[in-house]
Order: C-alpha cells, then structure tokens, then sequence
C-alpha cells in the first residue's frame, strides 16, 4: 500500500510540474503575441533573441550549453540558424530564422542543410509568428513533408503550446517521443491527404454505377425533408449533374521536370524500401534528379541520379565533412579496384574528384526523365539491378574501408 501511495504521490508531483511548465509556457506565447502584434519585432535577430531563444527555454532547452543548443550550425551548405544537439553535436532538430513575415521560399535553404547529415528527424521554419514543422524523412514535396504550422497570434495559445510540447521540448526531443509523434502526425497527414484525392474518384464510381445505398439515402433524406420521395431515376439524374462539380484528382505524373522527377523517384523508392528492404531513401534540395539511399555505414550513400547528356547513373558517393577522409576513404577502395569490377557487368567510373568535396563510383546508361513510360520503367529496372548490386558487393568492401580508415 506504500508503495501504491508513494507511486501515486510521485505521478500527481510530475503532474504538476507538467501543468507548471505549461502555464508558464503559455504565459511566454501570450506575451510574444503581444509584441508580434505591436510590430517590435524587426529583423531576423530579434525574431531569434526575442522569439525562439525564449520559447526554446521555456521549452527546457538549456540555451546556455552550445553543445546542445548550438547556433549557427556549419553544414555543408551554409549555417542553419539553430541546431538542437546530443553531446555529439549530431542535430536532432534543425530550426532556420526568418525575419517576420519572411518565410516564402525558404523550405529550399532549410532542407538544403540536411544533404548528407545523418538522419535529422525534425525541421523547423520560422518567422516567430508562424511556425512550419516538417518530417524531412517524408516523401513528396517540401509542402507534403510539412506536418503542422502553428500562427502565435490567431491561434489559442494552449493550443500552441501542446504542438510546441509535442514536437519541441527538451525532454521529449531527448527521449525520442518526439520523434515517435511527428513521424505519427505524419502518417496520419499522408493518410487523410491521400483519402482527400480518393473522394472525387468515389464519388465518381459511386454515381456512374448507380449504387443503390446512395441513392436511397438522397431519397429518404428528401422524403424527410418535404414528404414526398423522389424515384431512383430523379436522384440519379440529379447526381449526375454534380460530377462535374467535384475536382478531378490530382495527376501521377506531373507535367513539370520537378513533379516527373518526384514521381518517378517515389515509385522507385516504393520499390526498393518494400520489396527489397532498402533502407529509406531520399531527395534534397536543389537536387531534384538525384536520389539517395543509405548504405547503412555513415557518410556513404547509394543514389540514382539523371544526369547530364541523356545519361543516367547508379552508383555510390562518399561524403564525410572532411575532404581528406573523403579522398582517403576512396583510395582505400580503388585499391581493390580489379576485384571489385570483376563483380559488375557494367563498366564502372572510379571518380576521385580532386576538386570537389566528395567521391563517386558509379555507373551508367543512356536515359532522360522526358521518355516515354515503357523507356522509364527500363531505366527504374536498370536503376533497382544496380542499387542492388552495389548493395551486395560493396557492403563488404566499405566495411574492410572502415577498419582501414582508423588505422590512417
């Protein structure tokens, strides 16, 4: 019975503490309305100071320790405003600063940040007012990888205050909770948002086969209403005349470069990550014809790509933060070049790229997003026979790398 008690004592205790912090967080929101609200936010800086470092605080970040909340963050593509880190400085929550009212165009500069970052399981834009959550492990566009956006000032601040606790606290960052319920939220967005583009096909299916239940629902629903019941062929011809009234759906394949790239990369994925178990893959930034998947050791990454000429390439990159470990990682397995591409029947490009930051080794064909849908799905065979062949035979030889590497 003690210890019943003191187990109920120390949950009404933590309780408190939660109901506590909330109230306290709410107060900070609704005093940061007050100011948006006034306009006494008027650069990026202030929207920083003023905005994120304060809610970040009533967040139980401790802002002081630059080891976890460290701001300007380096990637290798510039610095990301905050990162919010492990004691490793691995990011586990990117956020990008905008100044109020500034953050059209700016998912690109913030997904930008993640290519070849480990996993980031959180991004976060803002301007101070608006506040963007996205899942970047997600597929589609930036706008179907965004999961919640929360307004400071036309939004109910205990409302506010519940996303920012769900998504953005100290403690559930760091017990992965957070991670758990934005992947969640997520699902549930793609779930809802592929059963919005379904109505209209429903809806169609429903009028041209002249389901019965529909119907007699209409029926009774206006017999209800003026006691007179219209006959089957009445409702039907009147449903027929709203078909033209719902939106058709949207589209598989896009008419724009972006959106063929897009389709044809998430069919690819489907395919690799559900039938042949490859590790999710995804696209970033500014490199909409490129698209990547893990090789399960850090920094090495498998891709698919369209390039230049009407070529197309599968193959592996190399892209550790240090340009030195790049070229010294590459050296490592051109050592055992011969062996290797005894392996492929393609012929294999071995790209040291002393000029660029990272390494390839890739392969190639002849192919162009703009082809014909029976040439496509040639290329996507050649690009998962590859994927997969690389997979196998290179697994081995990056590991015997790794063991290498430490002893340089």
């Amino acid at each position: 019975m003690v210890g019943i008690t003191s187990f109920m004592a120390a949950k009404k205790a933590k309780a408190c503490i939660m109901t506590k912090e909330n109230t306290i967080l709410v107060s900070e929101i609704d005093k940061i309305r007050t100011r948006l609200e006034k306009g006494e936010y008027h650069h990026e800086a202030s929207v920083c100071k003023g905005i994120v470092d304060v809610l970040l605080q009533g967040l139980g970040w401790p802002t002081g320790d630059p080891n976890i909340v460290y701001p300007e963050f380096p990637t290798p593509n510039g610095r990301v405003d905050y990162a919010l880190c492990d004691p490793e400085r691995n990011p586990l929550v990117l956020i990008e600063a905008k100044r109020v009212g500034n953050l059209a165009g700016a998912e690109e500069q913030l997904f930008s940040y993640t290519v070849h970052l480990q996993d980031v399981p959180i991004l976060i834009l803002t301007d101070g007012e608006v506040w963007r959550f996205f899942y970047p492990a997600g597929n589609g566009s930036y706008a179907e990888r965004l999961v919640c956006e929360l307004n400071l000032t036309n939004t109910d601040s205990n409302n506010n205050a519940h996303r920012l606790q769900r998504y953005l606290s100290f403690a559930t960052v760091y017990n992965g909770a957070a991670f758990k319920a934005i992947a969640s939220d997520y699902n549930e967005v793609v779930r809802q948002r592929e059963a919005s583009r379904q109505l209209p096909l429903t809806w169609q299916k429903l009028v041209d086969t002249g389901n019965e239940r529909l119907i007699e629902v209409v029926a009774e629903a206006t017999e209800n209403a003026c006691r007179h019941k219209p006959s089957k062929e009445q409702v039907l011809n009147f449903l027929k005349t709203l078909k033209n009234d719902v939106p058709p759906p949207a589209p598989k394949n896009g008419s724009t470069q972006k959106e063929k790239y897009q389709a044809y990369f998430l069919a690819l994925n489907n395919e690799m990550t559900q039938q042949h178990n490859f590790t999710d893959g995804r696209s970033y930034a500014g490199a909409d014809s490129v698209y990547y998947f893990r090789s399960g050791s850090p920094n090495i990454w498998y891709h698919a790509h369209f390039g230049q000429g009407r070529q197309v390439y599968t193959g592996l990159e190399i892209y550790f933060n240090e340009k030195d470990k790049n070229k010294n990682f590459f050296d490592i397995l051109i050592e055992r070049k011969s062996e290797i591409n005894a392996k492929f029947d393609a012929t294999l490009n071995w790209e040291r790229r002393d000029e660029r930051h990272n390494c390839l080794i890739r392969c190639g064909r002849e192919g162009d997003i703009n082809a014909n849908e029976s040439e496509l799905a040639a290329i996507k065979a050649w690009h998962i026979e590859n994927l997969l062949k690389f997979s196998s035979v290179f697994t081995p030889e990056i590991q015997l790398a790794f063991e290498k590497l430490e002893k340089i």
